[in-house]
């Protein structure tokens, strides 16, 4: 009876797991799917006519609202996605490298103020992001530096979360015989660092870059507040301001791409990441 009982009890199980992941990737694909039947249905234009009323005309031949590539490479949403992604790229790369390197720091070497250190970058990691984030605008309207994309750029060099999860991948991976035996070769530090540690943080360079990317391609608040010429608003900006289908199909495509790309490493890189040798 108990070899009977047991398959159809894991049976069970299994169907119960099958229906729940599908009705919570229904709720999850709802949006997107509305989304993307409203983005890709008829555009209307609406013309004031005889008596003062409003008329809706589709128009014809339109995709998303363009009539041909130069449409697009005009509009507002072009200027929002160019933005966003120079701001993304850009300080995503930044925090990657520079988090990897603070990491490597910490790691590779036994200096006094270590462990200072590590508890300073736990202590920032503490502070909310709102409290930051009104002194960093602060910051920037006394420098006379609104409207400029670098700001948003720069800043990304100091990333406390980045840097700790960069600590924890390489403690675990412990590459302390392979960095000494590139020393006693004659390599120096940098070059130990960009072609031999780098390429080894496959991974977690993955997975913080995913989340690196799409904090950055989703801030809206001090954009919001520093960013006032529409020649420098972002995609999220966009959204907020309108409630065009388009801007909002457009803003979310981009961290899926970029997640489908990248979710094969996501897996690794949090595991080394969070177990430590």
């Amino acid at each position: 009876m108990e070899s009977i009982t047991k398959p159809s009890k894991e049976t069970g199980t299994k169907i119960a797991i099958y229906v729940v992941a599908i009705v919570v990737a229904i709720v999850i694909l709802m949006p997107f799917i509305i989304i993307l039947k409203d983005s890709w249905g008829p555009t209307y234009v609406y013309v004031q006519g005889p008596g003062g009323h409003w008329e809706a005309h589709e128009l014809q031949g339109a995709f998303l609202g363009w009539n041909n590539v130069n449409d697009f490479l005009e509009s507002q949403i072009f200027t929002g996605l160019k933005n966003s992604f120079i701001i993304g790229v850009c300080s995503t790369a930044l925090t990657l490298y520079f988090s990897a390197l603070t990491a490597y720091a910490i790691v590779a070497y036994d200096w006094r103020l270590r462990e200072v250190f590590n508890k300073f970058v736990l202590a920032v990691m503490m502070i909310p992001t709102t409290i930051s984030s009104i002194g960093f605008v602060q910051m920037i309207y006394k420098m006379h530096m609104t409207n400029k994309l670098i700001m948003f750029i720069l800043p990304a060099i100091a990333a406390p979360v980045t840097v700790f999860f960069m600590r924890q991948y390489l403690q675990a991976t412990d590459l302390s015989e392979i960095i000494q035996s590139a020393r006693l070769d004659g390599a120096g530090e940098f070059r130990i660092f960009n072609t031999i540690v780098l390429p080894l943080m496959k991974p977690a360079f993955a997975t913080q870059g995913i989340l690196a990317f799409v904090a950055s391609w989703n801030n809206l608040f001090v954009p919001m507040v520093v960013l006032t010429e529409p020649a420098k608003m972002t995609i999220p900006i966009l959204v907020r301001n309108t409630a065009d289908y388009k801007i909002i199909l457009f803003c979310c495509l981009p961290p899926m791409v970029i997640y489908l790309l990248l979710s094969k490493h996501i897996v690794d890189g949090i595991t080394l990441g969070g177990v430590k040798n």
